[in-house]
């Protein structure tokens, strides 16, 4: 990895006890201004989402950070929420689910 770009893998695991019959949800929140650019994307078939950031300490024009986030687990859906909240939504019977989130100083395709 190069010094502006990070990766990590997130595991959940959900319990399998569900008697309520639930969907399991994995949400990510964007502070302030910041927005998602493209909540609904699919990249060989994986449902991905992708952000900008513009939120910084100090004085630093032109800053950005770009982030990807592409779910393994295919989601029933991929939706906003308010106060730029998103929420990737598995079945009630999801137990394991992975997702990859890389981020970028530079561009969205290097995030890619």
């Amino acid at each position: 990895l190069a010094p502006t770009m990070h990766g990590a893998v997130l595991k959940v695991n959900f319990p399998a006890f569900n008697p309520v019959g639930h969907n399991k949800h994995v949400c990510f929140k964007l502070e302030g201004d910041d927005r998602w650019t493209n909540a609904h994307g699919n990249s060989e078939g994986r449902a991905t989402a992708t952000a900008r950031c513009h939120r910084v300490n100090g004085n630093v024009r032109n800053y950005n950070h770009y982030v990807r986030i592409e779910s393994e687990t295919s989601p029933q859906k991929v939706e906003e929420g308010g106060r730029n909240m998103l929420c990737f939504t598995y079945g009630a019977a999801a137990t394991d689910v992975t997702l990859r989130i890389a981020t970028s100083l530079i561009s969205d395709e290097q995030a890619e």
